[in-house]
């Protein structure tokens, strides 16, 4: 029951977020869009609730929506039960071998997508990005 709720509300978010001009790009192969659909399909019974999103005005317009999302809760590790999302750009930076130190892009917001009910995700993410 966990999963169908993930996939089923991973899939509703997924597809309002593709048609929000404020997003650039989502990455989630359960989008027809996503370069792995078809692979995605075979292999998968659903998939999920974990997807990425670019926001279209950079790391200010980010950041906004991550701070106005209300079911979102802030985590360094995803995937549980409730809706969690990740701003990787207010992360430390990642130290590569040679000393060198990168960070992610800062329009890239994680997304997973909890059981809630649906229509409240839903809501929470468009009253968010309604305010970017």
């Amino acid at each position: 029951m966990r999963m169908a709720r993930h996939n089923e509300n991973g899939l509703a978010v997924a597809q309002l977020l593709s048609k929000h001009p404020a997003i650039a790009h989502v990455h989630y192969p359960g989008l027809p869009t996503h370069a792995d659909h078809a692979t995605a399909q075979r292999q998968m019974r659903g998939f999920g609730g974990m997807m990425a999103v670019e926001l279209r005005e950079g790391e200010a317009a980010a950041r906004s929506f991550v701070n106005r999302l209300s079911l979102f809760s802030m985590a360094t590790s995803l995937g549980g039960l409730e809706s969690l999302v990740q701003f990787p750009a207010s992360l430390a930076p990642i130290v590569k071998a040679n000393g060198e130190t990168s960070s992610p892009g800062g329009s890239f917001v994680r997304l997973s997508v909890g059981c809630e009910d649906c229509g409240d995700l839903c809501d929470d993410v468009l009253q968010a990005l309604s305010r970017v």
